[in-house]
């Protein structure tokens, strides 16, 4: 009897679906692989909108060296699409340090633009994006992003410029050891340590006096923030997880929503939904066909399902990473290997992101507005060279009742 009811409340679905677990988060933490050499990885985060600053600029583009620690902070404005963030990668990082073989981000819609993704593919670059809801995949980008955070407060409550900042920040930031390494990033890109602003003797201009206090004050702050930052990660986040239970391709699991997906009295998870991939630390979803939400999470967001499946099965909610691309107008067509394809403008995106798309990656409304436009077009045509026959033979008649 005490098998059956163990049973009976382990696979009662009601329960599985609105009560939480008391037990640790699932799946130990799994870094990445240390790159062979410096800016073989990059990883690539934005921080903003911020206040603007006199420019007008509110954004920064962070982009971090993963092997040495070695970032940039490139000033920009949020209105910045796939494309700008290519020429801003191309103009402050690549004429510097070449091109990556990896880059690791979130999925900002700038990351996974069709351009960006095009544009990557054509250089040979892989893109590792985090799952949903799990940014310790880019743990570097954001650790850096919350320590300019902290290096640019207290000056920007004081209504100081953050964009003159940013260079002086940027130096102090990789002038600084790195728990990690015991280095600064400085040291192990370029094998020496660059000078920076120190006092060798008083001088009596008192313009030049403010400014090097300003420098020592800034590398100060900046130092200050990084040691806060790093006791902070020198937590072991192990030692709130457990194991991860095992999970194979086949299984059904439970998706529990976000933090900010839950609401009084509804159901914690979704699903169940089918395992169709396992990774080291993430699995992948079966889906319904209208879902928007990213099939791929972390394992710390799914629990095993148990029992029959259930009648009514909860859609996943949109994933706020999941960006639609709707067909705004077709505008080309060609016949590759015996395969259609159409040239798409997609709805609120720009022109850097149309794309030939096959034919059944189209809808059929779109296809068929495309259609009447061609039909419209080609009587156009042929209505054009009928009146111009008509005019022709009207004339030639013409001339000869004149004669």
């Amino acid at each position: 009897m005490g098998k059956d009811i163990r049973k009976h409340v382990q696979e009662c679905d009601a329960c599985q679906r609105t009560k939480p677990s008391n037990q640790p988060p699932a799946g130990r933490l799994h870094p990445l692989p240390i790159p062979g050499r410096p800016w073989e990885s990059v990883g690539m985060d934005y921080l903003g909108p911020i206040p603007k600053s006199a420019s007008g600029k509110d954004m920064i583009l962070i982009v971090i060296d993963r092997l040495t620690k070695m970032a940039r902070f490139i000033p920009t404005h949020s209105s910045v699409t796939s494309k700008g963030t290519a020429n801003l990668f191309l103009r402050e990082v690549f004429r510097h340090h070449g091109l990556p073989s990896n880059i690791v981000s979130d999925r900002d819609p700038r990351f996974t633009a069709k351009f960006w993704k095009a544009l990557q593919k054509a250089l040979g670059v892989q893109l590792l994006m985090s799952t949903a809801e799990h940014p310790q995949t880019d743990g570097q980008s954001e650790a850096a992003v919350k320590v300019i955070q902290k290096l640019l407060k207290p000056f920007v409550f004081q209504g100081q410029d953050w964009e003159e900042l940013l260079p002086s920040l940027e130096f102090a930031y990789n002038d600084t050891v790195q728990s990690s390494t015991g280095q600064t990033p400085f040291y192990l890109n370029y094998g020496h340590h660059p000078t920076g602003a120190t006092r060798h003797e008083p001088v009596d201009n008192p313009h030049a006096e403010d400014q090097v206090r300003y420098l020592l004050r800034l590398q100060e702050a900046a130092r200050d923030a990084i040691n806060d930052a790093q006791q902070a990660q020198r937590r072991n986040a192990d030692k709130k997880r457990t194991d991860a239970a095992p999970i194979r391709e086949g299984d059904w699991v439970l998706l529990k929503r976000k933090e900010s997906e839950k609401r009084k009295l509804a159901p914690i998870a979704d699903g169940p939904f089918q395992v169709t991939k396992v990774g080291t630390n993430a699995i992948t979803l079966r889906f319904p066909p209208n879902s928007r939400a990213h099939p791929t999470v972390n394992i710390s967001r799914v629990q095993l399902y148990f029992g029959p499946r259930p009648q009514l099965v909860t859609a996943p909610p949109d994933d706020e990473a999941g960006h639609e691309y709707e067909v705004d107008r077709i505008m080309g067509y060609r016949k590759r290997n015996g395969k259609e394809y159409y040239y798409i403008h997609w709805k609120g995106y720009p022109a850097d992101d149309d794309t030939w798309e096959p034919k059944e990656n189209i809808s059929k409304a779109a296809l068929k507005v495309w259609e009447r436009h061609s039909q419209e077009k080609t009587g156009k045509g042929r209505a054009g060279k009928a009146n111009g026959k008509r005019t022709a033979l009207t004339d030639k008649r013409a001339r000869q009742m004149s004669q």
